[in-house]
């Protein structure tokens, strides 16, 4: 008998992992805010359009007479996603949370450039997609919990104009190696499992470019992610459950001060 490999179609959100400009210089913090424009599509099954907002702080520790930092970064993000798909109808409003949390090693290059340094580290992700409510064609939605590590790797170049203005380059691209996604069937049906789907393999690409007057900055964000498909969960031996390759788009501005 043939297998039937049915594919889950919630929002799988992935934003970005770290919202600062790495130029603070040991013991210093920030504290950060990123109003993005977000567009996640799963190609030929369904897509979410909507305002994605995150708050975030870090710290950097070090000595400022060494070539190396360890810094932490953590962020919050809520955004309401409006759902559309040619098979299951529209659900506008859907809610959407992701906290991030990462730690990494910085290298600072002072020779090179004003200030520019190499980074790198592991981060990991929450993120938490409620889908429940019934769409304009009567399909019933449900929760994804997603949890994923990253490795980022990044080069940060800041350009100084004067003694106050300053503008800072930043791309970075990142591996996730590990990830699972949870799937919540019992908010259609008491009766349905929950389900686990190990999903990794997947990348992103990040750019920041702000420009920065004294304590503040501001200036243009982009971010790209690619996910591949999940492992198949086979729940009986005729039907298998798997979460599609997806890709999330989102770009906008990042405003940070440091202290």
């Amino acid at each position: 008998m043939n297998k039937f490999i049915a594919k889950l179609t919630p929002p799988l959100t992935l934003a970005v992992l770290a919202l600062s400009a790495p130029q603070l210089e040991a013991n210093d913090y920030e504290i950060n805010f990123v109003p993005t424009k977000y567009k996640y599509k799963e190609p030929g099954l369904m897509e979410l359009n909507g305002l994605n907002y995150r708050i975030g702080a870090l710290g950097v520790f070090g000595t400022n007479q060494s070539d190396s930092v360890f810094r932490t970064e953590a962020s919050f993000a809520y955004a309401k996603l409006d759902y559309t798909s040619q098979g299951t109808g529209k659900l506008n409003g859907t809610k959407n949370s992701i906290f991030d949390l990462r730690a990494y090693w910085q290298i600072n290059f002072p020779t090179i450039s004003n200030k520019s340094a190499l980074y790198f580290g592991l981060g990991f992700r929450r993120l938490m997609h409620d889908l429940r409510g019934t769409t304009d064609t009567d399909h019933v939605g449900y929760r994804r919990l997603s949890r994923y590590l990253s490795l980022p790797v990044g080069w940060t170049t800041e350009f100084e104009f004067n003694g106050q203005w300053s503008w800072i380059i930043n791309p970075e691209v990142a591996l996730m190696f590990s990830g699972q996604q949870t799937t919540y069937l019992g908010d259609v049906d008491s009766a349905l499992p929950k389900v686990n789907n190990d999903q990794s393999g997947g990348y992103h690409f990040r750019l920041k470019a702000p420009i920065k007057y004294e304590n503040f900055a501001i200036g243009p964000f982009f971010e790209y992610w690619k996910i591949p498909d999940s492992e198949i969960v086979y729940l009986t031996s005729t039907i298998g459950l798997l979460e599609p390759k997806n890709y999330t788009l989102e770009y906008g501005i990042i405003a940070s001060y440091s202290f």
